[in-house]
């Protein structure tokens, strides 16, 4: 945070509870999402609805100066919009990724709602870079 916050602390306090409590329904939103994808819900849908939660997360996050959720659903939305784009099979291994992307989320958040700020984790954004460059095909 900057020397001089323009929020008072106790207004910093309202909007990390609001952040939080729109996070959470966000994440079970994600968990409903990729369960229906997993099930067979028409991909695009639920794909452009997990991608609508990683842009919120994402945007949400960096105004709060949460770095590594932020970090992570900058790099989850671009997977998300590139396999949009490319139409790409939805394979176990993109599931299991979103998953594991998921809970990451939702550890970052238990994090910074304790006051710790969790460290990126370097594995998990590397697997979404390679997803990535896999989709892409060497643009």
């Amino acid at each position: 945070m900057s020397e001089e916050s323009a929020f008072s602390e106790e207004e910093m306090s309202e909007l990390k509870t609001a952040f939080f409590h729109e996070a959470y329904e966000i994440f079970q939103s994600l968990e409903q999402e990729t369960a229906n994808l997993e099930g067979g819900r028409e991909p695009k849908v639920a794909l452009a609805t997990i991608k609508r939660h990683y842009h919120t997360i994402k945007g949400n996050s960096q105004s709060m100066g949460f770095s590594s959720l932020h970090s992570v659903t900058l790099k989850a939305e671009s997977l998300l919009a590139k396999v949009l784009e490319r139409s790409s099979l939805v394979e176990q291994d993109l599931i299991a990724l979103l998953r594991t992307i998921n809970a990451a989320l939702r550890r970052y958040a238990d994090g910074y709602q304790s006051g710790y700020d969790v460290p990126l984790d370097g594995e998990l954004v590397h697997n979404i870079e390679e997803r990535l460059d896999m989709i892409s095909g060497g643009e």
